[in-house]
């Protein structure tokens, strides 16, 4: 029995949408430890356990 995987075709990758698309498919996650942290903190927001953005001094849900 054959097993088959999905590899993604970059011939078929066209604007920004698409390559956010993918990444978010990935299921990336931040590593706050990492050296690169602080340049990449801009570009983050802080979520509760429950997947609820928070502010990141109070931990406070953000109510939109």
């Amino acid at each position: 029995m054959n097993t088959y995987t999905w590899d993604i075709d970059w011939t078929k990758v066209k604007n920004v949408e698409d390559i956010k698309l993918i990444l978010q498919s990935f299921d990336l996650r931040v590593i706050s430890q990492h050296p690169d942290f602080e340049d990449l903190i801009r570009l983050c927001k802080m979520i509760d356990s429950d997947g609820y953005e928070v502010d990141p001094e109070t931990k406070e849900r953000i109510l939109k």
